[in-house]
Formats: structure tokens, C-alpha cells, sequence
């Protein structure tokens, strides 16, 4: 009898890790990103919405004055250590700058681009706080004269 033994909870099968190498890790799609991409969507619907070339041009100039104003809002604080190299090219156009990381095609009708991460890993939380303010206010305003423009 003492030649018996009983396994309990024995071994099994064994299961093997692969060895895994030089794997690149997508980092995690966040709410933020997930909202901030929503109401990317939502303007470039509204911004093709836009018949007029008055209203379209009224929007433009209210744009770049905007773009303006972020790029001037942008400190060497804001950016993060990696990014401190563009700080002289901010300075040199901010207009210029603040386009090439907010929009996507410049061409009629003009489409901003969605990409959160690139402007996450960019800044800190002063200078996103500024990015969504403007996304917010862009969205409301274009809504505002879509929702005008439907009931006359």
C-alpha cells in the first residue's frame, strides 16, 4: 500500500511560453481618444456640408486665426522633452505648424485629422486642454450653423 500514490491537483500538460521578441506594444485606445475621434468625424461631415463660399471662406479666416492663436499659446513648457526641436519651428510659423498637426487636406473641403495620440505624445496637459477647447468650440459653431442653415 505504500507503493500507491494519489496525485492531487496534478501537473497536467505543460504549457509552453513562446518566446516572444522585439514585440511593439500598441498603446491603449483611451476614452479621449475615442471622443476626441468622434468629433473629428462630426466636423469633417459639417465642414462638407458647407455650400456657400462665403460661409466657407468666413470659416477659413475664423480658422486660421485660431491656428494662429494656439501656436502662439504654445510654450517650450507645453512641449515635452523629446519634442523641444519643434519649438523653433512654432516659432518661426506657428500657422503653419499648427496645420500640419491639426489638418489632414487643406484642399476644399478642408478635413482635420484625428490622430490624438500624435498630440498627446506632442504636449502636455495645458497645451491639450487648448486643442479641445478649440475642437469643442469648432463642433458647436458648426453645428450651431448647420442647425440654422436646416430651418430656414
Amino acid at each position: 500500500m505504500d507503493n500507491l500514490k494519489t496525485q492531487i491537483g496534478g501537473k497536467g500538460t505543460v504549457r509552453r511560453k513562446k518566446k516572444r521578441t522585439g514585440n511593439i506594444f500598441e498603446k491603449r485606445i483611451t476614452k479621449e481618444d475615442i471622443d476626441f475621434k468622434n468629433k473629428i468625424t462630426r466636423i469633417n461631415n459639417l465642414i462638407e456640408n458647407i455650400t456657400d463660399d462665403y460661409d466657407y471662406s468666413k470659416f477659413k479666416l475664423h480658422l486660421d486665426c485660431e491656428f494662429e492663436e494656439i501656436g502662439n499659446s504654445i510654450d517650450k513648457t507645453d512641449l515635452k522633452k523629446s519634442f523641444k526641436d519643434d519649438y523653433d519651428d512654432i516659432k518661426d510659423d506657428e500657422l503653419d505648424y499648427v496645420y500640419r498637426l491639426l489638418v489632414r487636406d487643406i484642399d476644399r473641403p478642408l478635413s482635420f485629422n484625428d490622430n490624438y495620440k500624435n498630440i498627446k505624445e506632442r504636449f502636455g496637459n495645458d497645451c491639450i486642454d487648448i486643442m479641445n477647447d478649440f475642437v469643442r468650440d469648432i463642433e458647436i459653431s458648426l453645428e450651431k450653423k448647420h442647425y440654422l442653415n436646416k430651418r430656414k
